[in-house]
């Protein structure tokens, strides 16, 4: 049951997702090397797109009320931090999604995410090949290391319904 002051769920894909993270990272790796923009925010081209857009469809069918696509213009992007890319910016996805899937390839020991919602934030630490699904409103922060890397990647659903009715709030 989601709780509604704090609406983010959780989930591990581990067992969908280990047999490919190797892949993932190398494509990555490429997209950030091609990246002419911002270098830690950047597209991800990666063949997998289809398969990770599957999985978030499926497990967001399974916790959220009915949706409808508005379309189906799937992008992932890759926030990617280390040691030269030590930003912590609050944001949300109003104008891009209703759905925000954030899935988490690696992490770092006490660098997770704060959300905000109603003046209320709190703080959700994630674990490798964690998913988390929100409303594209929920502002949040991802927390970066000055030392360590942080790969996670962005994918969003524009939905005909509001969030508010999405997500039961």
């Amino acid at each position: 049951m989601l709780n509604k002051s704090r609406p983010v769920y959780k989930l591990n894909l581990k067992k969908q997702l280990k047999n490919k993270k190797e892949e993932l990272i190398k494509d990555i790796l490429n997209s950030k090397h091609k990246d002419t923009g911002s270098g830690y925010n950047f597209r991800l081209f990666t063949k997998y797109k289809d398969y990770l857009y599957d999985l978030f469809i499926k497990e967001s069918k399974k916790i959220l009320n009915p949706f409808t696509f508005k379309d189906k213009n799937f992008k992932v992007w890759c926030y990617f931090s280390g040691p030269a890319d030590h930003r912590t910016l609050w944001h949300s996805h109003t104008k891009t999604a209703n759905i925000n899937c954030v899935i988490y390839l690696q992490t770092i020991k006490d660098y997770g995410v704060e959300f905000e919602l109603y003046q209320q934030a709190w703080y959700v630490e994630p674990k490798n090949f964690d998913m988390l699904i929100f409303p594209g409103f929920l502002s949040h922060r991802p927390m970066t290391s000055s030392t360590q890397q942080r790969i996670s990647l962005n994918l969003e659903l524009r939905c005909e319904e509001n969030e508010k009715d999405i997500f039961g709030l």
